[in-house]
């Protein structure tokens, strides 16, 4: 994965909150090389709260049930 590739990632997931303002994305990165490369796609991502990166599935899916719990305003 280059760098470009991960802007690229970054562009089309901001893009996709644009037409879907609820969209929630939850990556699982287990391993540091992983998790490294999620970050620099957070860093190209505009500040939400609706991105967040996990080590493991099952902190991924809780977060993402908790998400789904509130209100939409």
């Amino acid at each position: 994965m280059t760098s470009e590739g991960i802007r690229r990632i970054a562009s089309l997931d901001m893009n996709a909150m644009k037409i879907n303002p609820y969209l929630i994305i939850a990556h699982v990165a287990p391993t540091d090389f992983q998790f490294g490369l999620t970050r620099i796609w957070e860093a190209h991502m505009q500040e939400t709260k609706s991105i967040k990166i996990f080590r493991d599935r099952k902190s991924a899916e809780d977060w993402i049930k908790k998400r789904l719990e509130k209100p939409i305003l």
